[in-house]
């Protein structure tokens, strides 16, 4: 194999298991952030953007350290997807558990 093609799999590698472990995290602390605010409309905005923050820097940070090619093209389905399913998950929170 050649340098492009590990670069290749080490990046496919790096994307399938840093998703997988930053999911499990990424939904608590957005559940974290929008209990903390006490107001549903504030905690979806603080859970949203505190999470999709850390959607952003966190695996591009990792691909860097890893030596990813093209970072952005990497990163950017897990930030758009994870992204979606965050305001998702938030908003059935705020409508299953507020009064």
């Amino acid at each position: 194999m050649d340098h492009d093609q590990d670069a290749s799999i080490m990046a496919a590698c790096m994307q399938g298991i840093s998703s997988f472990i930053f999911t499990l995290i990424i939904t608590s602390i957005a559940l974290k952030l929008y209990i903390y605010c006490h107001d549903s409309k504030q905690g979806i905005i603080f859970g949203w953007i505190g999470s999709v923050a850390l959607l952003i820097i966190f695996p591009a940070l990792l691909h860097y350290l890893v030596g990813t090619p093209d970072i952005i093209e990497t990163v950017a389905p897990g930030i758009i997807i994870g992204s979606v399913y965050i305001l998702a998950l938030l908003l059935h929170y705020q409508k299953t558990h507020d009064v």
